[in-house]
């Protein structure tokens, strides 16, 4: 799992870099509108799953920290960590978007999940 987010934490800051730069141009500004979109869909998505396990399951299945949503308020804090990071992007800073994605990537590592599995302080 480490390996997985350090890998996720270097292409998605590859990522958030060339948004970043790109803010201005016709391109960045159709990338914002797609990232608010799927913002807008996982609210959504967490709205239908709160009311029901299956489509819980069904949501989790596609992320990589899927056990990390089950603590209690994760699915709140992860949606307003999505909107803080996409609210940075389009500001055009950069640098703040990518600390807040940095902390976002590493949060599942500093938890303690139900199998042990990560037991890692993300320091």
């Amino acid at each position: 799992m480490i390996e997985s987010i350090q890998i996720r934490c270097a292409i998605e800051e590859f990522c958030a870099q060339l948004i970043a730069e790109e803010i201005h141009t016709s391109k960045g500004q159709r990338t914002l509108k797609e990232i608010q979109k799927l913002l807008e869909k996982q609210e959504c998505l967490a709205l239908k799953a709160a009311d029901n396990t299956e489509t819980l399951e069904q949501y989790l299945i596609h992320l990589t920290t899927a056990k990390a949503l089950l603590v209690p308020g994760r699915i709140k804090d992860t949606l307003e960590e999505h909107s803080q990071f996409y609210s940075a992007l389009k500001a055009g800073k950069a640098d703040a978007a990518y600390k807040l994605l940095m902390a976002h990537l590493i949060m599942p590592l500093s938890m303690d999940l139900a199998d042990n599995e990560c037991q890692v302080s993300a320091t």
